[in-house]
């Protein structure tokens, strides 16, 4: 409820009614007398009073109404500060405003009659307002929940809680010149979903930020603290102060013993504060709450200057967090702890977010080194990959062999890469298939019989998910001076940044290769339903590996298979034979099942992309079918894991170590899911590298299409 029936303010009630209103009529109306000084008298008068004196001449009623502009909220509103990461442009935003406000509630979101606050909306367009710098302002209301006790003794309801109510306003500023916008609104319980409006609505990208200490004291500069509040950092077993929080005030606080003690312990931080003589302000003080960048002030100030005032806090904060940006990498991401950070559309948890922001900071220290390059605490490192699968992390273990170079490890019974062992108190890998095959320091034999090393502290290696890199990109977009669009690896302890390799999105298919289209002429099949199920089901039996030799084909084998004869029945039954030699079958070439973990793909081999004659060196990964899942494979399955790590390794060497790829493939004879093509799709951009995905409905072709040519033979 408005009190006095006006938003005005007493004290400008007063000053217009003197302005407006001959003194002696004024003398006459309130009855006061002709040597009372009339400044001093009506100060007296209830508000009421005056407003209702003012009232009484047609010039009064007009100047109240010019008046009221100035103060478009009941009660003194809080300002928040927030960042703005994306704003639409001035045309777009009055377009989108002004056909909002003339459905007006019609186009409202609703958030549920439960909810404190009903309903959002706009009934104002969106306009400009003029200060120092040209601000684009938006008139928003809300519909607040109001709950009363009835107090009329006669009425059915007396007692009972009731439900009101109240339309309410809030106010957006904001200046292409800053990157804040200054949200004022009266009831805290709003404002988160006046940010979701502005989100869904008008498609601003904004969050609250977290005030550092520095930036509430450059906030509060020149004006004289009378209450702060304090909360430990941790435990001081010397302080006699044993609380979590506590605030104190006095009128000379800045002076006061106590004050300047606890502004000085390193195990406490000052969290809010209230600040008399501001030189920002003229009446009452300044309030200041590092939490959500909260500024209020008890004084009804005009809405000219709310707006210089918010002006002089957004200058004030961007000059200090440009600071932070350079040096308090910390208090930079501090700043934005309030902003929502959501990991494969699923928001993420505080403790994985704090590694994930240990991860962040150190990829900012790596950017302002000459070799883009740091240095990882033991401690994060371990988090890291004790959560790697919640933050979609690809871990793995790579050694050198003197005789079979570098390679990551793989079980040597189903080919998988090695996975770390989550929560194990010693860094230790393991098959995800074959839990009980374990990797922990120690010596290891490698295949060609040279005894390795193993270490896993210095022979790890991560690599970031599509999904971890697209958290990376988002949240680091939003942060001051920080967009990042690349990638990283971390070797043992080393975080080392890749530059963004973009490449058009362009994903290939066998249909785009020449060999695919000349010798096999794949672009022409179109197979019944019924030839697909008798493939599908032969599928089931071929392996990336032959049965031979118990699942581990030798030189020898495989030189064998090479001369012998294919036939259909040997294809149908999947009787010695395996996808890599079937794919070659059918375009004339010659690929073993010899893969074993240190070639750079499972299968290598050179063709053209037809459209443009462009050569391709393309390496691809296989894994056998997945006989559980058959109606598609989702990010969890661990052959796609596998398939992830494998991808993101050969990209690595061939970005890093000139391994001669310009493009990779994946390969697994199943339906797979449009959300694993999607993200490989995504690291096929930023890694630089054109993609090739073979699932079910290839390797059916390819199927027929080996068939045809033991016909043929």
């Amino acid at each position: 409820m408005t009190i006095g029936g006006t938003p005005v303010p007493k004290r400008e009630l007063i000053s217009l009614l003197i302005r407006t209103i001959d003194a002696d009529q004024i003398r006459t109306l309130l009855k006061i007398q002709a040597d009372t000084n009339l400044q001093k008298r009506l100060d007296d008068f209830p508000k009421g009073q005056i407003l209702e004196a003012l009232q009484t001449t047609q010039e009064g009623r007009d100047v109240l109404e010019q008046t009221k502009a100035n103060y478009p909220f009941t009660s003194s509103p809080t300002l928040y500060l927030i960042s703005v990461s994306a704003w639409p442009t001035r045309e777009i935003l009055f377009e989108r405003t002004a056909q909002l406000s003339r459905h007006m509630r019609g186009e409202a979101i609703r958030f549920g009659n439960e909810r404190s606050v009903r309903s959002i909306y706009i009934i104002t367009p969106a306009r400009d307002q003029q200060a120092q710098e040209l601000f684009q302002e938006i008139p928003l209301v809300y519909e607040k929940k109001v709950e009363y006790i009835e107090s009329d003794p006669e009425g059915e309801d007396y007692g009972e809680v009731k439900v009101v109510y109240s339309l309410e306003k809030a106010i957006v500023w904001y200046s292409e010149r800053f990157k804040h916008a200054l949200l004022l609104c009266s009831d805290f319980s709003a404002v988160k979903p006046i940010l979701y409006y502005g989100s869904a609505v008008l498609d601003i990208r904004w969050q609250l930020p977290f005030l550092s200490e520095e930036m509430m004291h450059r906030l509060a500069e020149g004006a004289n603290p009378r209450t702060a509040s304090f909360s430990r950092l941790e435990e001081n077993p010397d302080d006699v102060l044993d609380v979590q929080t506590l605030t104190i005030s006095d009128q000379g606080l800045g002076q006061k013993r106590s004050y300047l003690r606890l502004t000085e312990d390193d195990f406490r931080q000052q969290t809010a504060g209230f600040y008399s003589s501001h030189p920002d302000v003229v009446l009452g003080g300044l309030g200041i709450s590092r939490q959500y960048g909260r500024i209020w002030t008890p004084s009804r100030l005009r809405k000219d200057s709310l707006l210089a005032l918010s002006i002089n806090l957004i200058q004030k904060t961007e000059q200090e967090l440009a600071r932070e940006a350079d040096h308090d990498i910390v208090g930079l991401l501090n700043y934005y702890r309030n902003s929502e950070m959501k990991l494969a559309r699923k928001k993420v948890k505080p403790e994985q977010r704090k590694y994930l922001e240990g991860l962040i900071n150190e990829i900012i220290s790596a950017r302002r080194t000459l070799n883009f390059e740091a240095v990882l605490n033991p401690i994060l490192i371990s988090n890291l990959v004790n959560h790697c699968k919640d933050l979609d992390l690809v871990c793995g273990l790579e050694v050198h062999c003197a005789n079979c170079g570098d390679y990551l490890l793989r079980c040597h019974e189903c080919n998988f890469p090695l996975a770390p062992v989550e929560n194990s108190q010693h860094l230790t890998f393991h098959c995800i298939n074959h839990p009980q095959i374990l990797i922990q320091d120690g010596p290891f034999v490698c295949e060609c019989g040279a005894e390795l090393d193993i270490t896993p502290s210095t022979d790890l290696r991560i690599f970031p998910g599509a999904e971890h890199l697209k958290t990376l990109h988002d949240f680091m977009s939003i942060l001051e001076g920080q967009n990042f669009d690349g990638s990283f690896l971390i070797m043992g302890n080393l975080l080392r940044l890749l530059p963004a390799r973009r490449v058009p999105g362009n994903r290939l298919s066998l249909n785009n290769l020449r060999a695919w289209r000349v010798r096999a002429h794949i672009h022409q099949r179109n197979l019944t339903d019924r030839k697909k199920a008798k493939y599908t089901k032969a599928l089931n039996k071929i392996k990336e590996k032959c049965a031979r030799n118990g699942g581990h084909p030798t030189i020898e084998i495989c030189t064998e298979c090479m001369h012998e004869e294919i036939t259909v029945q040997r294809i149908l039954t999947g009787r010695e034979i395996c996808l890599p030699r079937l794919f070659g079958y059918a375009i004339d070439e010659n690929f073993d099942g010899i893969h074993h973990g240190r070639e750079i793909a499972d299968i290598r081999y050179a063709d053209i992309i037809e459209e443009n004659d462009e050569q391709l060196n393309l390496g691809i990964h296989l894994k056998s079918r997945d006989t559980q899942k058959q109606n598609g494979l989702g990010r969890s399955v661990s052959a796609i894991k596998g398939l992830y790590t494998q991808y993101c390794y050969s990209a690595y060497l061939s970005g890093a170590r000139d391994a001669n790829l310009n493009a990779i493939g994946i390969s697994i004879p199943n339906v797979i899911g449009e959300d694993v093509k999607e993200n490989f799709d995504f690291l096929s951009t930023h890694l630089g590298f054109p993609l090739i995905i073979l699932d079910e409905d290839d390797w059916v072709k390819i199927l027929d299409i080996a068939i045809e040519k033991t016909q043929v033979a």
